[in-house]
């Protein structure tokens, strides 16, 4: 196991800067990471650590961008491109946390097994059913019921909305139809679930799909304008990129409509990151944990390259059509709220807390003023020095407490107990003030079993199992494969690890390897087409990106359709200011029986990708 310091975000190098640099910034739940880094190289110049904040994400970029272009003699223009990668959504997510939004179901009165799966699955606000939709093969099925529509939005200006149609991913007329009608109306965001449906048929996840999205918007909103804004201020001209799940760079316009694209875009630079300071890590093929604040994300690399899901991005109990990397992600971090039983039983997550030990910090108080405060009566602290002066104080908290003493006052304002306070306990981490952190374990084991080391112990296990658990639910065929642990509490859980036989390797720079991702990504652009093979009309349909041509020529139309792809990526490359793209396009085809000839050809599917060089 190999252990390191992390480098100042300060620090002054002495590299000639004869070329363009990246700035990859990761913002988590809890911490926001950023590097400086030389993609010709491959090596981090420099780096910094900040603590997220959550009402506002401005001041930690800010001050992560000032950090980092100060290497650089204050010299925006040497940035070549800043790339952001963020557990935001997926945090969001498993704390359930997104808005809500209406959701407008057409075409499915037939089938109220799928209704029934879908109000199963997401919470709106209201449901609409109207008629509507379209057959397999995009003909409409019957009219859609504008009328309903029209009388169901009257007083839901600016309100969220999601529009799902049977078979949209065929034909989207219906649901473009409303998406029109509800904008007109002033209505807030609205996605349609044919837009990240990726051509596939799957109506009960494309509508979730399509909901949480809608649900993300605002927050990630927030997230972009605030990035948007630190990128100005501090005078950079360079394209502002967003990691998505399948570890692509988007610009920042695209991920705003669709944040869902994000599930995954803090885990999918941590894998890449995990890859970049491991040295391809051991033997190639390994499992990567990225322990956070908030959420802990599992992937793998097999033989270099990330492991793709072939279902979709699968976040807590939803399913989604999302292209991702096979990620699990699970609400188990540093800083996840843990409740203690009078039975000694120990729940960790999944909602996140600050931690306690940071609370004298954050609001300006004596370490000392807190534990009393905190634990009523201060003579039951181990190896607390509480001056007579502090006893006699009062406390000088910001929150409204109410008239509330001890753990409630500080639940009431956002702090509680968590793993981070149960490793400085065991003297495993020393974050914020560690005395905090003793008076608290001491006051919890008051009130269950033992000493205030047996309940951080019993946390610091449990925190452990749960990991241990999942990583094995994972990788059930890989038991046997190297991991490599990464960010802040990496140490800590592989010190947890202990003799449990894995081979655990936490790399120097672990506290930044999401940053190090998003840096070091790749600017890649992509679409799927989907040409399905009509036998009693004899002719071929292709679903694109912007619409769907039919043919008898099938030659033709599939060279039709690989231009169409060529001209819609190479337009979104544009739009981003790249102007040399490389397309690759991989073809699946699909055959019934064993004869594989025009005539048996049932589909084709076609990956699509764009591969972007940057010019500028």
């Amino acid at each position: 196991m190999k252990g390191g310091r992390l480098l100042s975000g300060g620090q002054n190098m002495d590299d000639p800067f004869g070329q363009r640099y990246n700035i990859g910034i990761d913002v988590g739940g809890t911490n926001t990471d950023g590097v400086l880094y030389d993609p010709v190289g491959k090596r981090i110049l420099s780096l910094v650590k900040l603590p997220t904040g959550h009402f506002s994400y401005a001041n930690a970029i800010e001050k992560s961008l000032a950090a980092l272009i100060g290497n650089i003699g204050g010299k925006p223009g040497k940035i070549a491109s800043l790339n952001i990668s963020t557990t935001v959504s997926t945090n969001a997510l498993l704390e359930g946390k997104g808005e809500q939004s209406n959701l407008i179901l057409i075409g499915f009165d037939k089938y109220p097994h799928i209704i029934s799966d879908i109000e199963g699955t997401i919470s709106p606000l209201s449901v609409l059913k109207v008629s509507g939709g379209h057959t397999g093969w995009g003909k409409e099925r019957e009219p859609l019921d504008l009328a309903s529509v029209e009388n169901f939005i009257k007083g839901r200006q600016g309100e969220l909305f999601t529009v799902s149609a049977i078979y949209s991913p065929r034909n989207p007329a219906h649901e473009t139809a409303v998406k029109k009608i509800l904008l007109a109306n002033g209505s807030g965001h609205v996605t349609c679930s044919h837009e990240l449906s990726y051509s596939r048929l799957n109506s009960v996840k494309r509508t979730v799909t399509a909901y949480l999205n809608t649900s993300l918007v605002p927050l990630a909103g927030r997230l972009i304008d605030d990035i948007i804004y630190a990128a100005k201020k501090y005078g950079l001209s360079c394209p502002v990129m967003f990691l998505r799940s399948d570890s692509t760079l988007v610009p920042s316009d695209w991920c705003r409509m669709f944040p869902i694209e994000m599930i995954y875009s803090g885990p999918a630079a941590s894998l890449k990151g995990a890859r970049c300071i491991s040295g391809e890590g051991p033997g190639g093929t390994f499992i990567v944990a990225d322990i956070g604040g908030t959420s802990t994300d599992i992937g793998m690399m097999c033989e270099g390259r990330a492991v793709f899901s072939e279902e979709g991005a699968k976040i807590g109990t939803y399913r989604t059509m999302i292209p991702s990397l096979d990620i699990m992600s699970i609400a188990l971090g540093g800083d996840s709220r843990v409740d203690i039983c009078e039975t000694g039983d120990i729940k960790i997550g999944p909602e996140r807390s600050c931690p306690l030990c940071m609370s004298a910090k954050n609001l300006g108080l004596q370490p000392e003023t807190v534990i009393n405060d905190f634990l009523g009566d201060p003579v039951h602290a181990e190896k607390i020095r509480i001056t007579e002066a502090d006893r006699c104080s009062k406390p000088r908290m910001s929150g409204d407490g109410g008239n509330m003493s001890g753990p409630a006052r500080w639940t009431r304002m956002g702090y509680s107990y968590t793993p981070t306070d149960a490793f400085n306990t065991m003297q495993l981490s020393d974050v914020g003030d560690p005395e905090i952190s003793k008076a608290a374990s001491c006051l919890r084991a008051q009130k269950a079993w033992g000493t205030g080391f047996d309940i951080a112990r019993g946390v610091a296990l449990k925190a452990h199992s749960i990991l241990e658990s999942s990583i094995k639910e994972y990788c059930a065929e890989w038991r046997e494969v190297p991991r490599v642990y990464v960010g802040t509490p990496a140490m800590v859980f592989a010190e947890l690890a202990g003799k449990s036989g894995a081979e655990i390797m936490v790399p120097e720079e672990f506290g930044v390897a999401g940053a190090v991702g998003a840096a070091a990504s790749s600017i890649e652009l992509a679409c799927r087409v989907f040409i399905m093979h009509s036998f009693s009309e004899e002719n071929f349909t292709a679903f694109l990106p912007k619409s769907t041509i039919s043919s008898g020529d099938f030659p033709k139309l599939l060279e039709e359709a690989e231009n169409a792809v060529k001209i819609y990526l190479g337009s979104l490359a544009d739009k981003m200011g790249f102007s040399a793209v490389r397309i690759v396009i991989d073809k699946k085809f699909s055959y019934a029986g064993h004869e594989e000839n025009l005539s048996t050809l049932l589909s084709l599917s076609m990956e699509c990708r764009a591969l972007v060089k940057d010019e500028q």
